[in-house]
């Protein structure tokens, strides 16, 4: 009878860790070791969350790295077994790092099992990880757009599994880390383990809309790369029930106006719906050869024009023509303009809108300053610090910044041009992360000699400018 309750006993323990065992089995007596390290410089990854998981892909346990980057799951029974590393911080204290699964996969759904069979060990499960990548936004309240804490920025992979999370801080704003990158889709929750907040709807991210899409299938995937944050990812939030209002926008003339918190951006999008009390600011640009000559409608002035959407809102925009051979309301050179007439935006009969595709549209990120293209500059490198060094980029306005280039390793008499990977962001100012490949990183230890010819690539509407610089020496 005793041996009998000991076999019920191993079976049961073998139930909850997801492995099957015969009801004849002996003790639970495998195990799953392995060592953590950097990708970047093999070093050891101390006091970082390893999680072990069943064949059904739920948790069974975690542990922590030990001081030499070891860990080891014991007492296991005979079955398949999911490692995953992590760097959960509730468990341990380091961060950092993108998480990953064994071997060197990036999700749950690509895993690779490790088997235990008859209780025996399985050493060298290892793992080098690579340096997390980030996504960071705002997050604001619809009616008056201040910020919001108290909510759940969640991020997914795109078979639905929650890869990480972050709460909002009291100006709204939020960083998820421990990202691998991979196409995310993430939601924004009203949570009140992150703090006091009202029961606002919850909204995915959606680019160039800032009320976001109520389910994931309308949601827009964000990835950023190893070592890099991908910004902007912001959302507004309303409360169930609250009023909707519209904004309608249109414009004569050649001339772009776009809406900074309402999705306008016209010709194109020249009418959106915001919750009740949202706070839209319309600002005109003028294409070449043309100016803004003022508002109509719910705004007045010759500047920029702030909507609060108290009712539903209609607003034109006026752009004359400074070419006294161009007759006010036609496209230069072109007559009437478009087939059919009319107004971009709105169904009048005021003289048709040609806008020049270069200057009309911009690119994300871009100014809308029509006609001239970004001044920008390339500073030097840092050191190498762990692998990478960063790099200050400047230009003249907001634009869409590419860094790359390669680095040449000099050992003794032997040169080595290894090329770099990209960074990207968009922004005016900004210091850019570079991951040095694993073979330079190597050279680091034998006391290369670096140096590295970096370019920047800067995008608006207007066209790409490209700054070379050449760095002697970065090491």
């Amino acid at each position: 009878m005793k041996h009998m309750k000991n076999v019920l006993r191993a079976a049961a323990v073998a139930a909850a860790l997801g492995a099957a065992v015969p009801a004849t089995a002996s003790a639970a007596t495998g195990s799953i070791q392995g060592t953590v390290t950097a990708a970047a410089d093999g070093g050891a990854v101390s006091q970082y969350t390893v999680d072990l998981y069943g064949s059904n892909r739920v948790k069974i346990s975690s542990v922590c790295t030990d001081g030499t980057g070891k860990y080891a799951f014991s007492g296991l029974s005979s079955g398949s077994y999911y490692v995953s590393y992590s760097g959960d911080p509730a468990t341990c204290a380091r961060t950092g790092y993108a998480r990953t699964w064994y071997a060197n996969r990036l999700n749950a759904k690509n895993a690779t099992a490790v088997d235990v069979v008859d209780g025996a060990d399985r050493p060298n499960i290892d793992a080098a990880l690579q340096t997390e990548a980030t996504i960071s936004g705002t997050v604001t309240e619809a009616a008056g757009n201040a910020g919001l804490p108290g909510v759940s920025a969640r991020v997914f992979d795109t078979d639905g599994d929650e890869v990480s999370r972050a709460c909002t801080a009291a100006n709204g704003t939020y960083r998820v880390h421990r990202l691998a990158p991979l196409p995310c889709l993430v939601q924004f929750v009203a949570d009140p383990s992150c703090g006091p907040v009202g029961a606002y709807a919850a909204r995915y991210y959606r680019t160039a809309d800032l009320a976001g899409s109520e389910t994931a299938g309308g949601a827009s995937a964000v990835v950023s790369d190893y070592g890099q944050d991908k910004g902007g990812i912001d959302v507004r939030l309303a409360l169930p029930g609250q009023a909707q209002r519209t904004l309608a926008v249109t414009v004569t003339g050649s001339g772009f106006v776009g809406g900074a918190g309402g999705g306008i951006s016209c010709p194109g999008t020249c009418s959106a719906t915001r919750p009740q009390g949202t706070v839209v600011t319309l600002t005109p640009t003028a294409a070449p050869g043309w100016t803004f000559t003022g508002w109509t409608g719910a705004c007045a002035g010759a500047g920029a024009c702030s909507v609060t959407l108290d009712g539903d809102k209609a607003v034109g925009a006026t752009f004359a023509t400074t070419d006294p051979g161009v007759p006010g309301g036609a496209a230069p050179g072109g007559g009437a303009g478009a087939a059919g007439g009319g107004t971009t935006g709105g169904g009048s009969t005021t003289p048709p809108v040609v806008v020049p595709p270069t200057t009309t549209t911009p690119t994300p990120g871009g100014s809308g300053i029509a006609g001239t293209k970004p001044k920008c500059s390339v500073a030097a490198p840092s050191r190498v610090k762990h692998g990478r060094f960063t790099v200050a980029v400047r230009c003249d306005r907001k634009a869409k910044l590419v860094v790359g280039g390669t680095v040449k390793l000099k050992v003794g008499r032997k040169t080595t041009t290894v090329k770099l990977a990209t960074a990207t962001s968009t922004a005016t100012t900004k210091t850019v992360t570079i991951r040095l490949p694993a073979k330079a990183a190597r050279a680091l230890k034998a006391k290369a000699k670096l140096s590295a010819a970096l370019t920047l690539r800067a995008t608006t509407g207007a066209g790409t400018t490209t700054v070379g610089r050449k760095v002697a020496r970065i090491r």
